[in-house]
């Protein structure tokens, strides 16, 4: 195996296990090889990652302030907590605060989910500075009505980066609650359905097909009319005119399927 293909293994590998690895490596290739891979571009690391990469070195000051300067360079909110834990001094954070308050805008930017930045803003200022794939991160203005009300990105966008991202889409716009939808919207629903990222209280009809679409399985949001999941599955499967008195008119097999379908789900 190639240093190349090491490196991009390597590259998924959690930053605690580095040391580990490096170990393993060694005898297998020359040592600056292993350097090389094994090496993290503090400038490229993503935001979501540093607070990692921090508490993993806390016991090389001398790299621990170097990873500070990096975030005050780039912008990147780590917690109070975790350069506690790396033994910092509690006016750095002081600092970091600071310069927070003076631009809120352009630490938003790389540290979305930081309620303490995302409340200095409005929706409108957040979305237009926050990068497509960290909106689904920002707190309290965070329901996708919101940000598709105020922001410049289009609803597929959003619902994409939410699938992306594995975050919940609580609520959706009025126009896109509702089972006549455009067979592209629809497949994301059916993405994000699977990825059990889709919650309690859309349109009814919405839930009724999306169960019937995806009926090898039953997922526990997916109710309507005050049922329960498994209810709601059976129900979905009758004519619309029945009400939930008729469920145990149902056919055996389906209510059979229902069951053991939620057996295998729990």
């Amino acid at each position: 195996m190639d240093a190349y293909v090491i490196s991009i293994i390597v590259s998924f590998v959690k930053f605690k296990h580095h040391t580990a690895v490096r170990e393993a490596l060694v005898g297998c290739m020359p040592i600056e090889d292993i350097d090389r891979i094994m090496t993290v571009d503090l400038y490229s690391i993503t935001p979501h990652r540093l607070s990692s990469y921090i508490r993993v070195h806390r016991y090389d000051p001398k790299l621990i302030a170097t990873l500070y300067d990096v975030c005050m360079t780039r912008k990147i909110y780590v917690t109070y907590t975790v350069w506690i834990y790396v033994g910092c001094l509690p006016k750095l954070h002081a600092k970091m605060d600071m310069a927070i308050m003076l631009d809120p805008k352009a630490w938003i930017v790389n540290s979305p989910q930081i309620t303490s930045i995302a409340e200095k803003l409005t929706i409108d200022e957040v979305v237009q500075v926050v990068p497509l794939k960290n909106i689904p991160y920002v707190p309290d203005h965070g329901t996708m009505i919101n940000q598709y009300k105020y922001g410049k990105y289009t609803f597929k966008e959003l619902l994409e980066a939410y699938i992306t991202a594995k975050k919940y889409i609580s609520k959706l716009p009025d126009e896109y609650n509702t089972p006549n939808v455009t067979d592209d919207i629809y497949a994301l629903y059916c993405k994000a359905l699977r990825k059990n990222l889709l919650y309690k209280g859309y349109n009814r009809d919405l839930v009724r097909r999306l169960i019937i679409d995806n009926d090898d399985n039953i997922f526990g949001d997916m109710t309507y009319g005050g049922m329960d999941c498994v209810e709601s599955y059976i129900m979905a499967h009758m004519p619309k005119e029945c009400t939930v008195e008729d469920i145990h008119s149902a056919p055996c097999e389906l209510i059979a399927k229902a069951y053991l379908l939620n057996r295998k789900r729990a």
